[in-house]
């Protein structure tokens, strides 16, 4: 008898991993074309891009290094005709075109290489397929089919995390820094994780350490908002004072607010319990998910650098939802929160997909939109 549930087992699990495979496959395959298939109307960025590809593939080795030169400390690349790129970027995109003179294909290779490492690692993280099509489609929307640079680095964050939690540190912190080197948003969540991975035996030793961690990082987009806007950098003035009305009190920052402080209430009411179930891998996990509390912040408070608070939160809310996920919070609270990010997902997918469409990403499934570029 024990034989024969073993031999059910065997097929099973021998089953789940082809639907998985396939299902993968599928994916693959379908986001290749769609991405392959774009045209101008495809979303607000991807003319630009592929007019910032062609650019970089005209480009010398030498130009592309003299340029960052000139640029320093911040680590861009000027491409003609009035793009700063980062350098991890212009150098992975120029390197792709060793294999092709096509911008289009460079950009359907960029964005589902992006996309299909991201969910392989959310799949072995251990997330549901149904967390993963939830978030990968708000986040196709903004990244790969939109800003395909922070597509990149937030796929190397989450990859990154994923090796800290194989205990593969070196790995695992050179994708965490190279990740900056294709969107200096990267660089947010990069500084915030190193600082409290450093010293995660020093907040976490009590719940008054860890209640006031929160407060204070709840109240940092104060600071946020001060700082950013004496930074001398031209891409913060791009998007400095540009879509207001995504920042402050919002359904987005309401819904935000409730899931990552519904989060920090189970940590700290039940410290010991939460710290225990994640174990080992507590030291990964808690300093990601501390570190989306500044861009949750500077989304509300950050109102007059515009867009910037917005463009953190999207970047780290797909950061702390990933992680987040991972924790095993085994008590009946876990409902709470899955049913808070479900809200936080309904509602931001909404919102880029219906009342302010981006990308035609998933036509013909939703209708088509002829988007035209706004700058």
């Amino acid at each position: 008898m024990q034989e024969k549930q073993q031999g059910f087992g065997a097929v099973y699990s021998a089953a789940r991993s082809l639907f998985g495979f396939n299902l993968y496959a599928l994916f693959s395959i379908l986001a290749f074309c769609s991405f392959y298939s774009a045209r101008e109307s495809f979303s607000y960025d991807y003319v630009f891009y592929i007019g910032y590809f062609d650019a970089i593939q005209k480009m010398q080795l030498s130009d592309i290094f003299l340029s960052l030169q000139s640029n320093l400390p911040i680590i861009y690349v000027s491409v003609p005709p009035s793009g700063l790129l980062e350098v991890g970027f212009v150098l992975f995109v120029r390197a792709l075109f060793f294999f092709t003179e096509s911008p289009e294909l460079v950009y359907a290779l960029i964005a589902t290489i992006s996309l299909m490492t991201r969910v392989f690692i959310m799949r072995r993280l251990g997330i549901n397929w149904a967390w993963i099509v939830l978030i990968n489609i708000y986040a196709i929307t903004l990244f790969e089919a939109n800003a395909i640079r922070a597509g990149c680095a937030l796929t190397l964050i989450i990859f990154g995390g994923y090796c800290l939690l194989k205990d593969r540190k070196l790995i695992g912190f050179a994708l965490l820094l190279s990740s900056t080197a294709f969107h200096v948003q990267a660089a947010f969540v990069f500084c915030f994780f190193c600082f409290f991975w450093l010293f995660y035996n020093f907040f976490n030793q009590s719940a008054l350490k860890l209640a006031l961690t929160g407060i204070g990082l709840g109240v940092s987009g104060l600071v946020v908002d001060n700082a950013l806007a004496l930074l001398n950098v031209s891409k913060m003035e791009d998007y400095s004072g540009k879509y207001v009305a995504s920042v402050g009190i919002n359904s987005i920052s309401m819904a935000g607010i409730l899931l990552v402080g519904g989060f920090f209430y189970k940590v700290v009411s039940s410290r010991k319990y939460v710290l225990e179930s994640m174990d080992l891998e507590g030291r990964t996990l808690l300093p990601f998910l501390i570190s989306s509390v500044p861009a949750l912040s500077a989304l509300v408070f950050a109102t007059s650098l515009g867009a910037i608070g917005d463009r953190l939160w999207q970047f780290s809310f797909v950061v702390f939802s990933v992680f987040m996920l991972r924790v095993r919070i085994r008590d009946d609270f876990r409902y709470i929160l899955y049913l808070l990010l479900f809200l936080c997902l309904f509602i931001s997918n909404i919102n880029v997909l219906i009342r302010y469409p981006l990308s035609n990403f998933l036509y013909p499934l939703i209708p088509y939109i002829n988007i035209v570029p706004k700058f």
